[in-house]
Formats: structure tokens, C-alpha cells, sequence
């Protein structure tokens, strides 16, 4: 079976939740980051904006806003670590503020992405009428290819 051509300058995005499902999808940009030579760029997304919806704008919220924060940026300097240690040349943790698809999307366009790999949990019927899909709406949204890894 023939190697995989490196890929000069190409970055690989992956939207990191901390859940199994985008585990899987960090697992997999690696996968190809190590084989295209790719970077591979590590981002979650906090919307931090629902606590002082529901909360209003106490010093609480912001309290609760830091704390937040900083448990995202623990857990995905975590993740971009695990990775790096499994031989991912370059790899960066990033957190973005906003409604996720949105944020994501935003991010990988101003990044210029050239691909997207998420998890999805593979919700359906009532359950995705309720509660929506990110990977859903980031296929809707993006300008470059998505990996939606269940």
C-alpha cells in the first residue's frame, strides 16, 4: 500500500468537547495529522453567554464565567498534549467564545482550515428536534470539508 503524500501547510481542526465522541475525533485528526503532516489545532467552545442569560450579570456569573474558562482551557491543553505526546508534529489549544456551530466555524475560517473532524452523539428524532445538532449545523455552516466521527 503506498505512503500518504505529506501535506505541506495544511491544518486539521478539531471541535473538542471533552466527550467520548470527541475523543474519537481527536484521535482520528491525529491519525491523519501524523500521516499528511498536517497541524492539527485543538478548539472548544465555551458560551459563556447562557450563564448571564439565565443568571444575569452578577459577580457570581462572572465567577462561575472564570471558572468555566478555566476548566475548558484545562481540558483542552490536556487533549492537545495527549496528542502531542502520540507524535502529532504541531498542535495548538484554542478556546473561542459563542454559540458553538457559529464559533467553530468562525474559528476554522479565520484559522483557513482545511478540515473540520468533530464527534457527533448521534442523536435522532424527538432528541435532535429538542436539543439540535452542532456537527449538523457546522456541515451547514462550513466553508471546507467536516469529519463527523459517531
Amino acid at each position: 500500500m503506498p505512503r500518504p503524500t505529506k501535506v505541506k501547510n495544511q491544518l486539521y481542526l478539531v471541535a473538542f468537547d471533552g466527550s467520548p465522541e470527541s475523543k474519537k475525533a481527536s484521535d482520528l485528526a491525529a491519525e491523519l495529522g501524523n500521516k499528511t503532516g498536517a497541524e492539527v489545532r485543538i478548539v472548544t467552545v465555551e458560551d459563556l453567554a447562557v450563564l448571564q442569560r439565565e443568571f444575569g450579570t452578577t459577580e457570581q456569573t462572572v465567577r462561575l464565567q472564570k471558572k468555566a474558562r478555566q476548566g475548558a482551557e484545562s481540558m483542552v491543553e490536556r487533549e492537545r498534549a495527549r496528542i502531542h505526546r502520540e507524535g502529532v508534529a504541531s498542535s495548538h489549544a484554542v478556546i473561542t467564545l459563542g454559540p458553538p456551530a457559529e464559533a467553530i466555524v468562525k474559528y476554522a475560517e479565520d484559522a483557513g482550515a482545511d478540515l473540520i473532524v468533530m464527534g457527533s452523539r448521534g442523536r435522532t428524532g424527538i432528541q435532535r428536534i429538542l436539543l439540535g445538532s452542532v456537527a449538523a449545523r457546522v456541515v451547514q455552516l462550513a466553508h471546507c470539508p467536516v469529519l463527523v466521527v459517531r
